[in-house]
């Protein structure tokens, strides 16, 4: 974004700124049964008055059989906590679209020619780390951040040098921002505030006061061009270079790791505010596409 852009978009937000015998023989035979668990048949060397209770011993309930305890009903097989659904198995979690599995693990850079149009095949990306919120007057210049990304579209490299970013990327942030944050020129704003200033980088925003006096911000991203970092101004065309493993974008001076591989390229932003992990994988198109 150009500054005068920038600084048109902020001047349209400053006006927001304002027991019995028998029972010891019992109790001595269940002991004896839940140590043994035969015990009650080992009693033939008992007086015949006693047959009731060692009678009692030999089926002792629990203890011969163990109920519970030797099957152990949910503990044994421990239904949930053996399989436990997607975490024993990683179910879900490893092939959640992506998230989770193989595909969230970083481009393996290995260079080559990226001249062609390239269509996502593959998509998973997470962003960790702080934003740098220089852009917007804060009394802070970044804040803590989590999010998600998808990225969707076609990217052109051409032969001379230039490439057509028709690419979109979705998806969310979670924004903490510091106490200290809530201020602009010195002047304590609410953080409703925020999410007007937000809307200089994303889509909607929507922030509320936390505990610590700070704001809990959640940004929706819905971006044209950009390849998968969200920009305050996406480029959509331009100029691109490759040296060695690296693939830069020059207007944005945005890089990224980056592998062609047959008819595929692999890439990751080499973002370091916020940080993005995972990666994009595009499959070439076919002539003309």
């Amino acid at each position: 974004m150009t500054h005068a852009r920038l600084l048109g978009t902020l001047t349209l937000i400053a006006p927001l700124l304002t027991g019995a015998c028998s029972g010891r023989v019992v109790y001595r035979s269940e002991q004896a049964s839940g140590n043994a668990g035969t015990a009650g048949n080992a009693t033939t060397s008992e007086p015949s008055s006693f047959t009731g209770s060692a009678g009692r011993e030999s089926n002792a309930g629990g203890a011969t059989n163990a109920g519970g305890a030797t099957n152990a009903g949910g503990a044994t097989n421990a239904g949930g906590a053996t399989n436990h659904g997607g975490v024993g198995g990683t179910g879900g979690d490893a092939n959640a679209g992506g998230v989770g599995g193989d595909s969230c693990i970083a481009a393996t850079p290995c260079g080559g020619n990226v001249i062609g149009t390239w269509t996502v095949a593959l998509s998973c990306l997470t962003v960790s780390g702080e934003r740098d919120l220089s852009l917007l007057g804060l009394g802070c210049r970044s804040a803590p951040v989590t999010g998600v990304y998808e990225l969707s579209g076609a990217w052109t490299a051409l032969a001379d040098g230039s490439y057509s970013d028709k690419t979109t990327l979705q998806g969310a942030e979670q924004i903490q921002l510091p106490a200290d944050c809530r201020s602009v020129s010195g002047v304590r704003i609410a953080c409703e505030q925020i999410s007007s200033l937000l809307a200089v980088m994303y889509a909607s925003s929507t922030c509320s006061t936390n505990p610590s006096g700070g704001c809990d911000c959640e940004a929706t991203i819905d971006q044209r061009g950009g390849l998968a970092v969200v920009d305050p101004d996406p480029m959509t065309s331009g100029r691109y270079t490759t040296s060695g493993r690296v693939l830069t974008l020059q207007e944005s001076t945005t890089n990224y790791a980056y592998c062609v591989s047959g008819d595929q390229l692999t890439l990751t932003p080499n973002n370091k505010r916020p940080t993005v992990n995972g990666r994009v994988v595009f499959e070439r198109a076919l002539s003309g596409g």
